[in-house]
């Protein structure tokens, strides 16, 4: 377990130890640092903490103890949310909440969302994409939700969605993620991680994109201007970097065909000319079609 601190270069590096993880919390707690974000598998493990007599044995940590509780109870964290998010048991530490009335203030915590961050800010026209099997739809918006609360706290009012991509696990549980922009900087956003950022001059966004598809997720919502950058660099790129990924542009060039993702179409959206990937390849078979890679694309 690492520990980061603001404008020091040293990183602090431990074993993790659950007790000495809920103690480091409740301290930071009562020493008037707010939570800007948790993941459900640290929360549920500091609800194990807790239910086993933690502030039995550290009474001076109750007060800690009990914002800790009042973030959770003011940001959904809930038995039913903690059993559905992670694997195992977990107890239920809110009934050990005392209520926001007994400790006398309220810990700011997480950011309330302002309202103008509705579900579709940050999507094309504002438009979050509503057509997503049921399955899906409970997901990807509380995802959303957990992207816009980061957002907010790095103070990112002005961004985008370049692509959200989801899959089904094993588990049965769906697994979304998304990639953002500030215009300047790219942030690929995971469940329960803190976002990574690369210079959007950085490693073409097809790279990523085709990494995506390579690893069973599939599109929930792409921008016209993410479209556009992809057959750019699919019609230019090499051969040699495109090949491992033919299966992978296939899928995708099927799924321009179903939802009428063409260059006029895009060409319009953008106000610009885009290049053509789809007349870059070759087309195979009858009713089932297969994009075939060129083997020299052009110069």
């Amino acid at each position: 377990m690492l520990y980061f601190r603001q404008g020091m270069g040293t990183v602090f590096s431990m074993e993790t130890d659950r007790e000495q993880l809920c103690m480091d919390v409740f301290v930071y707690l009562q020493n008037g640092f707010e939570i800007q974000y948790m993941s459900e598998e640290c929360c549920a493990r500091l609800w194990e903490e807790i239910m086993g007599g933690f502030t039995k044995k550290y009474r001076e940590l109750q007060a800690g103890e009990q914002l800790f509780l009042t973030y959770c109870s003011d940001y959904g964290y809930s038995l039913k949310f903690l059993q559905e998010s992670v694997d195992g048991q977990v107890p239920d530490a809110m009934q050990k909440w005392a209520g926001r009335h007994e400790i006398g203030t309220r810990p700011e915590s997480t950011p309330q969302i302002p309202e103008w961050m509705g579900l579709g800010t940050g999507f094309t026209d504002g438009v979050y994409p509503d057509d997503l099997p049921e399955a899906e739809t409970r997901p990807v918006a509380k995802f959303i939700r957990e992207c816009h609360v980061q957002l907010y706290v790095r103070r990112w009012e002005e961004f985008e969605y370049i692509f959200v991509m989801a899959k089904q696990g094993g588990d049965g549980k769906v697994d979304v993620q998304a990639a953002i922009s500030d215009g300047e900087e790219l942030a690929f956003f995971k469940k329960g991680r803190p976002p990574e950022n690369i210079p959007q001059q950085g490693v073409p966004l097809s790279f990523f994109f085709l990494r995506y598809l390579k690893a069973g997720y599939h599109i929930v919502y792409m921008s016209a201007a993410a479209h556009g950058t992809v057959w750019k660099e699919l019609a230019k790129g090499r051969s040699e970097y495109l090949r491992p990924y033919g299966v992978q542009i296939q899928d995708y060039a099927g799924y321009c065909r179903k939802h009428g993702i063409t260059k006029n179409r895009l060409s319009r959206k953008l106000g610009k000319e885009v290049t053509d990937f789809m007349g870059m390849y070759s087309l195979e078979g009858g009713k089932n079609e297969r994009m075939t890679i060129p083997l020299q694309q052009p110069c």
